[in-house]
C-alpha cells in the first residue's frame, strides 16, 4: 500500500474572505484504494487559499489572501513536515494564486484585490525574498459588465504559454487574457498585450493541452473557452489581440477566426444545460492529454471532456459530494484520482477516473477538512 502526500490549504479566520481552516493541513492518500487519512495541521498561516511546490521538491509557497498580501515559505522535511521559513509582503492585494516560473527562481503571484502580478525572488535555497521591483499597475486597468464581480482589474492566476516563455494571467474583472515576458536578470514581468474575451466571461483559471490550445474557465459565463497560442509569426488575420509595440510576443488567436476580422470564440457550456446555476472553479487536463476537467461550484460537479477533436467533447457531469468543488488535483499513479476541495461543506471528496473513458466515480472516500480551497500533490 503506497501512501501519498497531499497538502490542503484554505481560508483562516484572519484572512480574507475569512473561513474555519487552521492553516496547511496533510493529508495521505492509498494510491491502491484513494482512501483518505488525516496527517493534521502541518503549518498555520494566513489564507493559505493556493499553494506550490518548487520543482527540488523541498519548498512549499502558500499565499496569505488578505488586503496586505504576502507568501509565505515553508521547507518540507523527508517525513513531510513544513519548517517555515518567512514570509514576505508581494506588494499587492488578496493574492490567489502561486506559479513558479522557469528555472526555479522566481514566483508569479496574482492578485485578486487589484489585479496585479508580482515576481517574488527565490533565494540560492528556494526560500523567498522582497520583490526586487514594485508592482507595475499601469497594465492593470478596466472593468468589466457586472457591476459586483468586475468593477476594476482582478488576476486570478498565472500559466506559461505552451512555448514555455511567455505567461499568460486571466483577469477576472476585464475580460482579458494578459501576456508577459518574465525578465530573468531583473526578475519582473514585461507587460505585451491581452486577448480580450467576451464581455462577461469572468476568466478564472487555465489549463494547456498537448497540441497547442489553451483552455480557460469563465467564472461569470460558466462557458470554457478554447484558444490557439500561435507564435508571432504566424498571427491569424482578425485576432483580437492587443500588441505592446514592438513587443516580441506570442499570439493568443481564438481557435476560429473569420478572415473578414470576425473572431468567432469558440465557447461551450462548462456543464450540461440542465443543471443548477453553475460557476466554474478549476480546469485541468488529464496527463495523458486524452482529457479535460472543470469543477463547478452551485451545480457541484466535476464535467469531463474528450480531447479527441478541435473541441472539447462533453462526456459526463459527476456529483463531487460535497458543496461549492472550488479546487481539485489529479493525484496518484497517472493522475487517477481527483481530489476535491469541496469548500461549504469543509470537506474532501475522491474521484477515481477510469483508464479508458476518463469518467470519474465517486469512490465514497471522505474527509472533513475546514474550508478547504486548494489541493496540491
Amino acid at each position: 500500500m503506497a501512501q501519498q502526500c497531499v497538502w490542503v490549504g484554505g481560508y483562516t479566520p484572519d484572512s480574507e474572505p475569512a473561513g474555519t481552516a487552521q492553516g496547511i493541513y496533510r493529508v495521505w492518500l492509498d494510491d491502491s484504494s484513494g482512501r483518505l487519512t488525516p496527517g493534521g495541521v502541518a503549518a498555520s498561516t494566513c489564507g493559505p487559499s493556493f499553494l506550490a511546490v518548487h520543482p527540488s521538491r523541498t519548498r512549499l509557497y502558500a499565499v496569505n489572501e488578505h488586503t496586505r498580501g504576502g507568501v509565505a515559505a515553508f521547507a518540507i522535511t523527508a517525513s513531510a513536515e513544513l519548517s517555515p521559513l518567512g514570509r514576505v509582503a508581494t506588494g499587492g492585494a488578496a493574492p490567489c494564486h502561486i506559479h513558479v516560473l522557469p528555472g526555479g527562481r522566481e514566483l508569479a503571484v496574482s492578485h485578486y484585490g487589484d489585479g496585479t502580478v508580482a515576481v517574488v525572488p527565490l533565494t540560492p535555497h528556494h526560500d523567498v525574498a522582497p520583490p526586487a521591483a514594485p508592482v507595475d499597475h499601469g497594465a492593470h486597468v478596466g472593468l468589466g459588465p457586472d457591476p459586483e464581480r468586475q468593477d476594476g482589474p482582478h488576476a486570478h492566476c498565472a500559466r506559461l504559454a505552451p512555448d514555455g516563455r511567455h505567461l499568460l494571467v486571466t483577469d477576472l474583472g476585464t475580460d482579458e487574457l494578459r501576456c508577459y515576458v518574465p525578465d530573468p536578470v531583473l526578475r519582473t514581468l514585461e507587460y505585451t498585450g491581452s486577448v480580450r474575451l467576451p464581455p462577461g466571461t469572468g476568466p478564472r483559471h487555465l489549463a494547456a493541452g498537448r497540441d497547442g490550445r489553451m483552455y480557460v474557465v469563465g467564472e461569470l459565463d460558466a462557458q470554457l473557452h478554447v484558444l490557439r497560442w500561435r507564435s508571432a509569426r504566424h498571427r491569424d488575420v482578425g485576432a483580437t489581440v492587443t500588441r505592446a509595440e514592438g513587443a516580441e510576443a506570442g499570439i493568443l488567436a481564438p481557435a476560429r477566426t473569420s478572415l473578414h476580422g470576425v473572431v468567432h470564440e469558440d465557447t461551450l457550456p462548462a456543464v450540461r444545460g440542465d443543471q443548477p446555476r453553475s460557476y466554474p472553479g478549476e480546469v485541468a487536463v488529464s496527463p495523458c492529454g486524452r482529457h479535460l476537467y472543470v469543477s463547478n461550484r452551485g451545480a457541484d460537479c466535476v464535467s469531463t471532456f474528450a480531447l479527441d477533436g478541435p473541441t472539447p467533447r462533453h462526456l459526463a457531469d459527476v456529483a463531487t459530494g460535497g458543496a461549492w468543488p472550488r479546487h481539485f488535483a489529479l493525484v496518484g499513479p497517472h493522475g487517477q484520482y481527483l481530489v476535491v476541495a469541496n469548500q461549504f461543506s469543509d470537506q474532501l471528496t475522491v474521484l477515481r477516473r477510469d483508464p479508458d473513458t476518463g469518467i470519474p466515480v465517486d469512490t465514497g472516500h471522505r474527509l472533513d477538512v475546514p474550508s478547504p480551497a486548494v489541493v496540491l500533490p
